[in-house]
């Protein structure tokens, strides 16, 4: 009788040895060949160059689009300027910084009919010494229409009022359809040609680029 319940016990015994040595063999973990590791590294990378340029174009459109709404709101400032200065156009310097004369910046003269600064800086703007830290805007004042009415002026009424601009990116700092290089034609016959694009604001106070 002790003889069998021995031969259980023993039985019993092994049994869990063979168990315990099942289970860590099917928890053993598959360590990756260094063929098998650098192949997974490869693909990682191709993947990230792909995501990059799609990133980079997403982001250039949120600048654009942000820039397009900023001139918006430049374009609301300048309608109630307009409304205290009885229709006529600011006189301001094109580029303070250059000290040409003695006219205000336009940031100076719209300050009080926006709700802040930033507002005048182009998300584009972006290099270390930016326009909007050096003439207070990223965008450049049509000067050519300092002190005239735009209800009552021959040059906007035979341009047209959906095509003269008042405000505009100092730089190219714009692209479009992944166009880089662009070629502006103005009125009086002269071209541009240019790195990207720039957004404008015009004076029926609707905010685009040059066609």
């Amino acid at each position: 009788m002790f003889c069998y319940w021995s031969k259980i016990k023993i039985k019993k015994i092994v049994w869990k040895m063979k168990n315990k040595n099942i289970k860590k063999q099917s928890i053993r973990v598959r360590r990756f060949t260094l063929v098998e590791l650098l192949t997974v590294i490869s693909i990682i990378v191709f993947l990230i160059g792909l995501m990059v340029p799609a990133l980079q174009k997403v982001r250039v459109s949120a600048w654009r689009s942000s820039c397009q709404n900023n001139l918006h709101g430049v374009g609301t400032a300048f309608q109630s300027y307009l409304h205290d200065s009885k229709d006529i156009m600011p006189m301001a310097a094109a580029k303070p910084s250059e000290k040409l004369n003695d006219y205000p910046r336009i940031a100076d003269l719209l300050a009080d009919y926006t709700a802040t600064q930033k507002l005048l800086k182009c998300p584009g703007d972006r290099a270390d010494e930016s326009l909007f830290k050096t003439e207070g805007s990223s965008y450049e004042y049509h000067v050519m229409l300092g002190g005239q009415n735009l209800t009552n002026n021959r040059m906007i009424q035979h341009i047209g009022i959906s095509k003269m601009f008042v405000m505009f990116d100092y730089e190219n700092f714009h692209v479009k359809n992944n166009i880089f290089t662009v070629t502006y034609n103005y009125d009086d016959g002269s071209t541009e040609t240019a790195v990207g694009r720039r957004n404008y604001l015009f004076a029926d106070w609707h905010v685009s680029d040059l066609k």
